[in-house]
């Protein structure tokens, strides 16, 4: 009796009511709560269920609240908003022809879909095979992974290959 809640939170004072969680995604793919400081390594979520769980859900933000977010992942009555440093699908490994997202989401690696945008970052599509809520969309190749499909490009006449 007698407990104020903050307005953040009081609108999960009621059990009709839904919760509400920020996140940023950084260039890496990292994911972190929104008011963690420093982001870093030692700061982003590494629970790979939880990351799988997060990315499987993430959508673009239509909900009509949070627009500052363009992003949310559903969670029963959670709404989780995201923010992101450039795009949420970000491919951190390359193994065994398949690119991984955070949360060991694989997608098979097609060098022929590979494409650049206007700022020179390396893009990968997201095939709706993944069970995204988001796909299809374009995923941005990690620079370590990006640098290791370098060592193995060849140049011909006919175009770009890898070995």
């Amino acid at each position: 009796p007698g407990t104020k809640l903050s307005p953040r939170w009081a609108r999960t004072a009621g059990l009709a009511t839904q919760r509400e969680y920020f996140y940023h995604i950084d260039v890496h793919g990292r994911l972190f709560l929104e008011d963690m400081s420093p982001k870093n390594a030692a700061t982003c979520l590494k629970d790979d269920r939880f990351l799988r769980f997060f990315f499987r859900n993430l959508a673009a933000n239509t909900t009509g609240e949070r627009e500052e977010y363009p992003y949310v992942s559903f969670c029963g009555r959670e709404l989780n908003f995201a923010r992101a440093a450039s795009v949420p699908h970000v491919f951190q490994f390359l193994t065994d022809g398949t690119l991984l997202l955070p949360g060991a989401v694989g997608v098979p690696f097609s060098p022929d879909a590979l494409c650049v945008n206007p700022e020179g970052s390396l893009l990968h599509p997201v095939p709706v095979a993944t069970k995204l809520r988001m796909a299809p969309c374009l995923g941005l190749i990690h620079s370590h992974v990006g640098v290791r499909l370098a060592e193995t490009m060849q140049m011909t006449e006919d175009g770009i290959w890898f070995s």
